[in-house]
């Protein structure tokens, strides 16, 4: 049996791949997308917008993993500035 490749937004038929309801929702909200890109100067075309549907499992790994790195960062610093600070008061 493979593996989902996406977790819960894996296909249910094929794990390997990205769920139909996910690339569904996202080429739907495509036009917005590309209207949104045009006005901020970014010609897209419906072709990268697909592409984007086929990567959007690795994207939010990637971002995932970005925020938890920086929730990890945020915790030490917090961590050492709270030290610190009872330290100085001793």
């Amino acid at each position: 049996m493979n593996e989902p490749r996406f977790g819960a937004l894996s296909s249910s038929v094929d794990p390997t791949k990205l769920a139909d309801t996910v690339t569904g929702g996202i080429i739907a909200v495509s036009g917005v997308i590309i209207f949104l890109a045009a006005q901020a100067g970014v010609t897209l075309f419906p072709e990268d917008v697909h592409v984007l549907a086929e990567n959007i499992g690795n994207i939010v790994s990637l971002g995932t993993v970005a925020f938890g790195a920086v929730k990890a960062a945020f915790g030490a610093v917090r961590k050492l500035v709270v030290r610190l600070s009872e330290y100085t008061k001793k």
